[in-house]
């Protein structure tokens, strides 16, 4: 099985920006010569903006794309900056309860980290040995979901390994297709989560099942969350879902304004407020009129949806589980029809420890 290297500086996802446009190569001596002089928070959090993936020919994925003298640096620099947002989440743990999914945006960290740790902070790296990452893709268009042939991520915070035994059971489906390794090494809605998950899970004995999800039906969204329902079944298992909410702007074909704000942020608050709430009465067929109603660009749309299928199906009650908004903010706001923004939020899969 091949592995891929998630270190390298030349990686062309959204590591730089907030918005996922795809920036400017830079060559590797221009970085790394960067990295070394400067030795600023800021340079190091924009090397970690650009991802870390690393290709050869052969299919196998190295790290050899950055000299190993700006590495140590960078990886302890990224653990810290982690740490430090997660220490500001307030968390308030219950045994009667258990966070079982989340949904975390998938920007620059120096935009979402923050708010990524607002979702990543709930769950209990103790009782996890098996994650499900489930993001959009924004590389190639496909109807199905599509599962990596990898069996180890490389990060700058460790490997991750990846569990094939529970890939191959998902294939035997034959719902599933095999990701490609060129569109698996481009696809950051995956690998952005990964360092947050490294750091999490740090010192613990776990493997991940990584999903890129297609552009779904409604119906494609059903038969695919009744596939990952049983996995919902352990206390083991938590799913993460990689999503950011509306990208605002000329450039992404989306300009929402409601006529009674006067400024266009709001609309663009309003608009989000309006998603989550959706997303929070846990009925996929709501969270679809909401779609359908406002094309909000949310990227992970599809990912969501598959969850609260699950999510539906799994639960008798609607009672034993809550999903919960924690955190959301945006790149910037917007005043007018030249400014451009996307917006991030982190929500929780609260269940209950007898369901």
């Amino acid at each position: 099985m091949p592995r891929i290297s998630k270190r390298s500086a030349s990686h062309s996802g959204s590591w730089y920006t907030s918005n996922g446009m795809v920036p400017p190569k830079q060559s590797m001596g221009t970085i790394a010569l960067s990295i070394l002089i400067n030795m600023s928070l800021n340079l190091i959090q924009s090397y970690f903006h650009c991802g870390f993936m690393c290709c050869s020919d052969s299919g196998v994925f190295s790290s050899g794309c950055i000299t190993q003298v700006t590495v140590p640096f960078a990886e302890e620099t990224l653990r810290k900056q982690i740490e430090s947002w997660m220490d500001t989440v307030p968390v308030r743990r219950d045994e009667s309860t258990n966070v079982k999914a989340i949904i975390a945006p998938h920007a620059g960290y120096a935009y979402s980290g923050p708010t990524m740790a607002y979702a990543y902070a709930h769950l209990d790296p103790n009782m996890i040995r098996r994650i499900f990452v489930l993001g959009p893709s924004h590389h190639f268009f496909s109807r199905k979901c599509h599962i990596s042939l990898c069996s180890e991520y490389e990060t700058p915070l460790g490997n991750i390994d990846i569990d094939r035994d529970t890939c191959k059971q998902l294939m035997d489906s034959g719902e599933f297709s095999p990701l490609d390794l060129d569109d698996d090494e481009a696809e950051h809605s995956i690998e952005m989560q990964l360092p947050y998950i490294a750091k999490m899970m740090q010192g613990k004995s776990y493997k991940i099942v990584p999903i890129v999800v297609g552009a779904l039906s409604p119906e494609s969204e059903a038969i695919y969350g009744g596939l990952l329902e049983p996995y919902l079944s352990s206390a083991e298992n938590a799913f993460i879902i990689s999503s950011d909410f509306c990208h605002w702007g000329s450039r992404f074909g989306y300009q929402f304004r409601r006529k009674e704000d006067d400024e266009i942020h709001a609309s663009i608050a309003w608009l989000d407020s309006e998603g989550m709430k959706a997303i929070e009465k846990k009925d996929p067929d709501v969270f679809y009129t909401y779609l359908k109603t406002y094309e909000n660009t949310i990227c992970g749309r599809h990912p969501i949806g598959v969850l609260l299928q699950a999510l539906h199906r799994h639960y008798a009650r609607d009672d034993l589980y809550t999903i919960q908004f924690t955190r959301y903010d945006r790149s910037g706001l917007v005043h007018s029809l030249s400014d451009s923004s996307v917006s991030y939020a982190s929500a929780i899969v609260i269940t209950s420890t007898d369901s």
